[in-house]
């Protein structure tokens, strides 16, 4: 969405300190896999400016350890942005609305305030920096925020939505990331099966090309399971194979668009998953 207009709150003014939540682990963790970033906005319709914040750890997920270091929270008035604002309910966005949402044409109400949360970490070892900006958006959810738009995972929520996931649960990849079949094939390289949201884990985004219709669900699950694993901290580097149980061998391939796959504007990398033999049977 371009730049956010310089409008900051400070997260920790309002917090009630507890006992906070487990933090989530990466089990398989290496070094090297690259850096994380986490963008959530959130659209309020409230009185100009920006809302105090009062953040409790337990009740909105906070992880015991505490924020994550690198938290940038600001809110954003329409009247001071207007265009920028309005750039959230573009067509092709309206339609992931209404996807999600069910929204039909634009939001339910006109949203005067949009917050944004955005946590970056350096090959962070666990995924506190997550947790911390969910904490957030659960926060900013109690003053009045009527839905949120996961930007890396091009996902919306609404408070309902978010409300589902108790904020002690344990880490579940599927809310976290999309895995989406492009219906329309690509003139040199069919359909694509990719993820997106990856970058929340400092990784890759997962791509194949050529994939028939009918196995578009059977892919879509395999990339959810490698995905899972990328999440929990595995690097998987270009030149790298991969054996997938009942599909074969698949080699890492760095994402080069417009040369090996179609821009899929992921903004992030993404390793083009190419297959170098078919599992027998």
């Amino acid at each position: 969405m371009g730049d956010t207009p310089e409008t900051q709150n400070d997260p920790t003014a309002a917090h009630e300190s507890d006992s906070g939540v487990a933090p989530w682990d990466r089990p398989h963790f290496e070094p090297g896999g690259g850096d994380a970033e986490v963008t959530i906005f959130l659209f309020s319709q409230a009185p100009d400016g920006a809302p105090a914040l009062p953040l409790r750890s337990f009740a909105h997920g906070v992880p015991e350890t505490g924020l994550a270091e690198n938290v940038d929270v600001r809110t954003v008035a329409r009247a001071e942005a207007p265009d920028w604002v309005n750039g959230f309910f573009s067509e092709s966005l309206m339609v992931l609305a209404k996807n999600h949402l069910g929204w039909e044409g634009g939001p339910p109400v006109e949203p005067t305030l949009v917050h944004v949360v955005r946590v970056t970490a350096e090959d962070p070892e666990d995924l506190t920096h997550l947790q911390s900006a969910w904490a957030l958006s659960r926060a900013f959810a109690d003053t009045g925020a009527f839905a949120m738009l996961d930007a890396h995972a091009h996902k919306w929520l609404s408070t309902r939505d978010l409300a589902k996931r108790p904020p002690d649960a344990p880490f579940k990849y599927e809310d976290e990331v999309s895995v989406i079949f492009e219906t329309e094939p690509a003139p040199e390289w069919g359909h694509i099966v990719h993820t997106r949201g990856m970058k929340k884990f400092g990784r890759p985004d997962l791509v194949v090309t050529a994939v028939p219709p009918k196995h578009g669900a059977r892919i879509g699950a395999i990339l959810n399971s490698l995905g899972a694993r990328l999440a929990e901290g595995a690097v998987i580097e270009p030149g790298d194979t991969v054996k997938i149980e009942g599909v074969g061998m698949l080699q890492a391939e760095e994402l080069e668009p417009d040369a090996n796959a179609p821009q899929l504007n992921l903004n992030n990398r993404g390793l083009v998953m190419r297959p170098l033999s078919r599992a027998e049977g």
